[in-house]
């Protein structure tokens, strides 16, 4: 397997290693090299841990091209974070596993409620969790229902994916369970580590077993859901005496794309000091282009993207966005086929609800059961309804008009009657779930609003219930949100997050404006919150801003527009993008077509 000099000194060496990767540097493929090499001199249980299913199966393909599946299987162990601490944890705990994630969504939707907040704070509450305990106040509105929240979780012992990592590492330290069976453990993507991920690898790497991480701070990118960049690797270099080694040559982008990717990272301060440098050496473009109105800079790309697919342009072109919103325009207004992956939604609750207490009522579950009602009823009157419909142990109710369609739903599944049971289970829940979503803050408008999407869900959920094959139980295993067809189409759409780790021969990154990059909304909370919060946030965002330029190969476009049509000069270029470069950089419109 070829590798470059500096790749071929991380592999090398033997003790704990901390490997930082610029993007393009041929990471992951280091990492890959560095198990092969271990393997045919003999190492074995090497764990080898990421973030994804789709990342650890790229991980364990590439290994079997270079080895064998037989040679693969015997010397390492390929999963995620989440899955391999799960399987530890059963093979050790007999009768312990994962709660149904319709079951988790149910339950904080239930604790929302409880404190007369809306179900669209589910994601906000999600987010809430990762924050570091001291950052948490008393006066958020979340701080009550997440400490709720954590505190019957850990009374439950409930292992869910927010938690299984802490829980696991407690069960180590404590010695229910012993460290996972590795002599070395690899992590890929070390920067997206929250702090249960690098407590549990410090955790391994005191106990003997030797740990390697692989990744890049300046695309740590998710610091809302706990990523700890560079503290990550600072933390792995402090505790363990790790040995750090840099891969600076860049085999991805020409270096007009390079430079301007150094000369916007350069600004943070927080990081690992590092410059790229290109392989392939000059022969890019770069234009920077400030449109009057957002409408504009959307027409004139979508007419330019149009142009080139008709014309026969055959490479990748990525129109790269903060948001998803952003996008919006690029899909009504592209002639050409085009493939969306940031527009993939997030299943809704009511879904999640609505199978969790199917579930529930197919396997027998008064807990899960209660925990469904509660989106509607009080704990006390779900807890009581569900003991009596599943007839067990506890106060037991007489509220009929719950019990009866329950029980009865529930008669259904034991008669094999399937398609009856959905129907009346969806027939009796429903209406409560749009009941549910009334509240005092909201006008009538939005409720009805509200209403009527969550009628479209409810309804979408009992189709595709009643399509699938088999009893309840098996159906439920079966759904599952549609995915993306597979495409020829050169043009794909996607948010920054959503394009990590992905390349393209042009890239049009849009909406660099003021106010939208950071958003405004972004830049109050940070100013309220001090300067040193305000650093984060720029920090993250310049970052962010890094990324999309670095998914380039060759043509990179970057463009802001001013305002709207109604406040035509109320915004400028955005304040991550240097005064050097908003003075150097020719507009796209003086240059030659791809």
């Amino acid at each position: 397997m070829l590798v470059s000099n500096e790749q071929s000194l991380a592999i090398s060496f033997t003790g704990h290693a901390i490997i930082v990767a610029v993007p393009g540097s041929g990471k992951t493929r280091t990492l890959v090299a560095k198990a092969v090499a271990m393997i045919s001199a003999g190492y074995s249980n090497i764990g080898i841990v990421s973030f994804t299913n789709a990342s650890a199966k790229e991980l364990k393909e590439r290994l079997i091209d270079e080895l064998s599946p037989e040679l693969v299987e015997r010397h390492t162990k390929i999963s995620t974070f989440h899955s391999m601490m799960l399987e530890h944890i059963k093979n050790h705990l007999v009768g312990t596993g994962l709660v149904n994630p319709n079951i988790e969504t149910t339950h904080l939707v239930s604790i929302l409620n409880q404190h007369g907040l809306p179900s669209t704070k589910i994601d906000d509450l999600k987010n809430y969790f990762n924050l570091e305990p001291c950052d948490r106040k008393e006066a958020d509105e979340l701080y009550a229902p997440c400490e709720q929240y954590l505190v019957e979780v850990m009374q439950n012992r409930h292992i869910t994916l927010n938690n299984v990592i802490e829980q696991g590492t407690k069960m180590i330290i404590e010695r229910q369970i012993p460290p996972l069976p590795f002599s070395y453990l690899f992590v890929d993507e070390f920067q997206d580590s929250s702090p249960d991920q690098v407590q549990m690898l410090l955790v391994h790497g005191v106990s003997g077993t030797t740990v390697v991480t692989s990744g890049d701070d300046d695309q740590s990118i998710y610091s809302w859901r706990g990523a700890k960049g560079v503290e990550a690797f600072n933390s792995v270099q402090e505790k363990l005496g790790a040995e750090r080694f840099i891969l600076s040559t860049n085999y991805r982008s020409h270096k007009e794309i390079t430079d301007i990717a150094n000369t916007v990272i350069a600004r943070n301060k927080n990081r690992i000091a590092k410059t790229i440098t290109s392989k392939k050496g000059a022969g890019g473009t770069v234009s920077l282009t400030l449109y009057k109105t957002a409408f504009d800079e959307s027409s004139y790309i979508c007419e330019r993207i149009n142009k080139l697919v008709t014309n026969g342009f055959d490479r990748d072109i990525f129109v790269v966005a903060r948001s998803n919103a952003a996008l919006d325009f690029y899909r009504e207004n592209l002639e050409v086929d085009f493939i969306d992956l940031a527009g993939k939604s997030k299943e809704p609750y009511e879904s999640q609800v609505l199978k969790a207490g199917l579930q529930a009522l197919a396997v027998n579950n008064d807990k899960s059961l209660a925990i469904m009602l509660s989106v509607y009823l009080p704990v006390d009157s779900a807890r009581s309804i569900a003991a009596t419909v599943l007839n067990k142990p506890g106060q037991h109710s007489s509220s009929f008009e719950h019990i009866q369609p329950l029980s009865h739903v529930k008669e259904l599944i034991g008669k094999g009657r399937d398609d009856d049971a959905i129907r009346e289970f969806i027939a009796y829940a429903g209406p409560y779930l749009l009941k549910s979503c009334e509240s005092k803050k909201k006008n009538a408008e939005q409720i009805q609003t509200t209403k009527e999407r969550m009628q479209r869900s409810i309804f979408r959920t009992q189709q595709i219930l009643l399509k699938l094959k088999g009893n309840v139980k098996q159906r439920l295993s079966f759904f599952s949100k549609q995915t993306e067809n597979e495409s020829d189409a050169r043009v794909t759409l996607l948010t920054i997050h959503g394009a990590k780790g992905l390349e393209a021969d042009t890239v049009f990154l849009i909406g660099l404006s003021d106010k939208k990059m950071p958003a405004a909304k972004a830049e109050q909370e940070a100013s309220r919150r001090g300067s040193k919060f305000q650093n984060i946030m720029l920090e993250e965002e310049r970052r962010l801003f890094y990324v999309g330029i670095t998914r380039a190969q060759r043509v990179l476009h970057l463009s802001a527009f001013q305002g709207t049509h109604m406040r035509p000069d109320s915004n400028g270029y955005s304040k991550l993008i240097p005064p050097q470069l908003i003075d150097t950089l020719p507009s796209i419109h003086n240059i030659e077509s791809d």
